[in-house]
């Protein structure tokens, strides 16, 4: 009764019927009442009143009331915030099969909500929710596969968890999706489908992808070369604060810096990096720009570090010969990276000079791959990381 005159939208007379129902401990009528309470239908709304409803039945192991007073512990609605309580009870829907609470559950593990951080415990829970189909969970799997938390690293299997979530629209998953097969990682390298992915996204308006998308469009990645699109693309994107892709932006940003400020930093070879005792001569003018020599892989993998190359410099700014890495990174991708980079130096150095006469000299170069994001931004390199699931009240 109290459902029919609800479906009318006759809140008060519904509301006497699940009080009724309520009384004789009947677990729906009792989430029925905690759910006017919260929406305010044919009552004051009153968060809780909901909330004490909500426990009746969750007491009961009603699903719908468990995920709501769980959310509610989490948010602090009508409630003092509980991540403890939260977890307690998104633990007992989740041992339902509630995909929702699992993955939800497996976030608290990620993040240490409520109990003590586990990677591995966290993979454990998004693992069950993405094996019933649950988009969140399986973008989650796949980039703890992709980072290797809590599971060992397979970009492979990561690869595979974000298709499951980019067929059904996963905005973050479609990124990830396109970023690897742009770089070719964890599948076969194909330009056209990163593109497809990514525009995918970026009709999302996820900004990550809105950046990539202008940067593909800029270099004809996967596309034809399109000027105006790249500029409406980065725009879009960097609007929002968000790290750009370091190629397209520089060579962009004297159009686009109007628009956009650039938070990520290449490679940063500046006399004031160079140890003392060791600095080359100054550089000359027009010393070529240090854009495109970031790997997308490694950024993609969020690949930092410092490598050291030596270089020889003859009378007349040239490279006297091949540059070698004098102390690695740590990455073989970088320590390449930072070698092409040393080379395009060549002859564009002033020559040292001894006694006023120009001289012949070697020194160590240090190149700097690094990728910074403003404090704002919820993006810390490469990927999206999972947020909080969103559990909305049922």
């Amino acid at each position: 009764m109290g459902l029919r005159e609800s479906l009318l939208h006759r809140y008060k007379q519904a509301n006497i019927w699940y009080r009724k129902a309520a009384a004789l401990d009947n677990a729906a009528g009792e989430f029925d009442m905690g759910l006017d309470y919260a929406m305010g239908r044919g009552l004051k709304q009153n968060d809780v009143q909901a909330n004490s409803w909500y426990r009746k039945a969750a007491k009961q192991g009603y699903l719908s009331a468990q995920i709501n007073l769980a959310t509610d512990y989490y948010v602090g609605r009508g409630i003092e915030q509980s991540y403890a309580y939260a977890n307690f009870w998104y633990r007992r829907a989740a041992e339902q099969g509630n995909a929702s609470a699992e993955t939800a559950l497996g976030y608290d593990y990620y993040s240490g909500r409520g109990v003590p951080r586990s990677y591995a415990r966290a993979n454990s829970w998004y693992r069950k929710a993405a094996e019933r189909g649950l988009a969140t969970a399986q973008y989650a799997l796949g980039y703890d596969y992709g980072r290797g938390q809590g599971i060992a690293r397979n970009f492979v299997m990561a690869n595979y968890w974000f298709r499951q979530a980019a067929r059904q629209g996963s905005a973050s998953a479609e990124f990830a999706l396109g970023m690897d097969y742009t770089v070719g990682l964890g599948i076969a390298k194909n330009e056209e489908k990163g593109f497809f992915w990514l525009h995918r996204a970026a009709e999302q308006a996820l900004p990550r992808a809105e950046l990539y998308l202008g940067a593909d469009y800029y270099k004809g990645r996967g596309t034809a070369r399109n000027r105006a699109k790249a500029m409406r693309w980065l725009r879009k994107g960097s609007a929002q604060g968000n790290a750009l892709p370091t190629d397209a932006w520089c060579r962009l940003k004297g159009k686009a810096g109007g628009y956009a400020r650039k938070y990520n930093e290449a490679i940063e070879a500046s006399a004031r990096d160079r140890p003392a005792g060791m600095a080359p001569p100054g550089a000359k003018a027009g010393f070529p720009s240090t854009c495109g020599f970031y790997p997308d892989v490694s950024q993609v993998l969020g690949e930092q570090g410092t490598v050291m190359v030596s270089i020889c410099i003859g009378k007349e700014g040239q490279l006297v010969r091949k540059p070698t890495v004098a102390r690695s990174s740590g990455s073989a991708r970088l320590d390449a990276a930072a070698v092409r980079y040393a080379v395009a130096t060549s002859g564009h150095w002033s020559a040292a000079r001894r006694n006023g006469v120009p001289v012949s000299f070697c020194a160590k170069l240090p190149v700097r791959f690094r990728i910074t994001v403003p404090a704002r931004s919820a993006v810390a390199r490469g990927r999206p990381r999972p947020l909080a699931p969103q559990v909305p009240n049922s």
